[in-house]
């Protein structure tokens, strides 16, 4: 799952309407008299605080249709919607001859519902009223309903992305996009009463390919190509992102003694790293996950052979249990703390570096020397160790290191004593030390991995 510092642009110079105040604006509704005659005279006006929605006013009308259907801009925020209305039927009886009627509401971002226009009629005499629709909503900008900072612009090949076209108000529009090199845009959703919410997917756009940037819109009006002002909402650019190649196995290494610290594991991914690509390894305590230990990074991995690929940890560890999260990276430069993709990131499993058996031995008999420089004195030994390695002992006499010259111990002279005086065991797990003369000895055991016992 790549994540690149790349920042999801705007563009206020070519889409100036979002650096202004855009509003979808539908008012369909008939009117006509329940009376006898022709009525005199109707109006219907639409305003807010930051200017006129529509005005419709009709002198003799036989019936009244208003359809009004169209987006607006307006240098600042409307925060009140007021309807105005008048209507005479004429001189009728029972009617009368003038009504007019003013109803406010506060504007939050959101009307939908003929509260407004019921509010301003309801009043009238030989009036017969019949609403379709009344909205008032405030476009949002999708850049700020899409991104919460500049490193999410990533729609990732392995999994859906969520593009949000409002916070709350629900009204019919399209969403487009437009590939590198493209001049045209294409529908991607068609129009229609969508959710606010829409989930895109790398495959909803044919030709789209790893890598590449793409430009996303939302069209509020039906007609595909529209150029009226303010159609449609600004534009933010996603890139195809590939993702982090899927988990294989997890090879731990045990520490050579039991004692040591140089355990390591070997991680394995179902496929090689993509051309500038670099896989992060970030390695966690395997029961407290808030324990961090290091971050590793390459930009090849090693070919297993049987279509996985593989890094070895560098870093020297102890025995104990661990897990790895990783994910890649197109190019250079690190991956932000703030990066949301970090969140998506899977664990692998917890897996165990495990340490080797202790030596361990004990001196089950010996014997002194029977007679005066006869050198048949012996000592015994019995020990454990880890499965499959052998054993080996180094004798010191009065704090001299032995060496066997084929017929009795004699000090040692040599300068590597770590490989020139051990001595394999007679059997796997015991041994006699014969031909011993009179003296104070010491034994020391190590396995064939030079662990010694402790």
């Amino acid at each position: 799952m790549k994540t690149k510092l790349l920042h999801i642009l705007m563009f206020c110079s070519a889409f100036s309407a979002y650096c202004q105040h855009v509003y979808l604006y539908e008012y369909r509704a008939s009117f006509s008299s329940s009376a006898t005659g022709t009525p005199l005279y109707f109006e219907s006006t639409i305003s807010t605080n930051a200017g006129q929605l529509s005005s419709f006013n009709q002198t003799r009308p036989s019936s009244i249709n208003i359809n009004e259907f169209k987006m607006v801009e307006f240098a600042q925020d409307v925060t009140s919607v007021t309807s105005f209305a008048r209507y005479s039927p004429g001189f009728i009886g029972g009617c009368n001859n003038i009504t007019s009627n003013t109803n406010t509401l506060p504007f939050t971002g959101c009307i939908q519902g003929t509260q407004l226009l019921t509010g301003t009629f309801n009043s009238f005499q030989c009036l017969n009223e019949s609403y379709t629709s009344f909205k008032l909503i405030k476009m949002e900008s999708l850049f700020t309903l899409n991104t919460a900072g500049a490193t999410s612009n990533e729609l990732k090949e392995c999994a859906p992305r969520d593009i949000k076209v409002s916070s709350g108000c629900q009204f019919k529009f399209a969403l487009e996009y437009k590939l590198l090199g493209s001049s045209t845009w294409q529908e991607v959703i068609p129009y229609g009463t969508n959710t606010m919410t829409v989930s895109i997917a790398t495959s909803d756009f044919p030709g789209l390919n790893t890598g590449d940037n793409f430009r996303l819109r939302a069209r509020y009006l039906p007609t595909y190509g529209t150029t009226a002002a303010n159609a449609y909402s600004d534009e933010i650019i996603l890139k195809s992102a590939s993702c982090s190649p899927v988990f294989d196995n997890v090879d731990p290494s045990p520490t050579t003694c039991n004692y040591s610290s140089d355990g390591g594991f070997k991680i394995s991914v179902k496929r090689d790293l993509d051309t500038n690509e670099k896989i992060i390894f970030t390695l966690y305590d395997g029961v407290n996950d808030a324990i961090l230990f290091n971050q590793e990074s390459t930009t090849s991995l090693i070919n297993n052979g049987d279509g996985t690929f593989g890094y070895n940890w560098l870093e020297d560890l102890d025995a104990a249990s661990y897990r790895v999260k990783y994910q890649t990276l197109n190019g250079t430069g690190n991956i932000p703390d703030n990066d949301p993709s970090w969140d998506t990131v899977e664990f692998s499993p917890v897996f165990t570096i495990p340490k080797p058996a202790k030596v361990i031995f004990s001196i089950t008999n010996s014997s002194d020397e029977n007679c005066f420089e006869e050198n048949d004195g012996y000592i015994d030994i019995s020990a454990s160790r880890e499965s499959g390695r052998g054993l080996f002992f180094q004798l010191t006499k009065d704090g001299n290191i032995q060496v066997f010259n084929g017929t009795n111990w004699v000090n040692y002279t040599g300068g590597d004593p770590n490989n020139e005086t051990y001595y394999a065991f007679n059997n796997s797990t015991t041994t006699r030390i014969n031909k011993l003369g009179r003296g104070t000895y010491r034994v020391k055991v190590r396995d064939s991995e030079k662990c010694n016992a402790r």
